[in-house]
């Protein structure tokens, strides 16, 4: 969950030094088992907050633990965004143009009527 108490779905709980992981439904809760006791490293991780390591002791029952992930302040650098739109994409681009007299499109406009 966040400082605010609200839940943090999609984030990250990762088993530290392994491939075991899983993620928060949407209600921020998870279930990840694991094959053996020991002290286990999780490191919970979202975008936008602050990565949280812990160190857990499993004696395989089931424990829930309430999570709490700080907001992460970054500041992003200047983004500048450019574009052309297509209309003046064609006023700089060669195009080839042909002349053609009133007479010779009268030409062919009375050949068609022939058909």
């Amino acid at each position: 969950m966040d400082n605010n108490g609200d839940p943090l779905p999609g984030a990250t709980v990762q088993l530290v030094g392994s491939d075991t992981g899983t993620i928060t439904g949407k209600e921020g809760k998870f279930i990840l088992k694991l094959n053996n006791e020991g002290p286990f490293s999780l490191t919970i991780s979202s975008v936008g907050y602050q990565s949280r390591s812990l160190q857990l002791l499993a004696d395989g029952k089931t424990k829930p633990l309430v999570i709490v992930l700080q907001e992460a302040t970054l500041e992003l650098g200047e983004i500048v965004v450019t574009g052309e739109s297509e209309k003046t994409l064609l006023e700089t681009s060669a195009l080839a143009v042909e002349a053609i007299e009133l007479q010779d499109i009268k030409a062919e406009a009375s050949d068609l009527t022939a058909i």
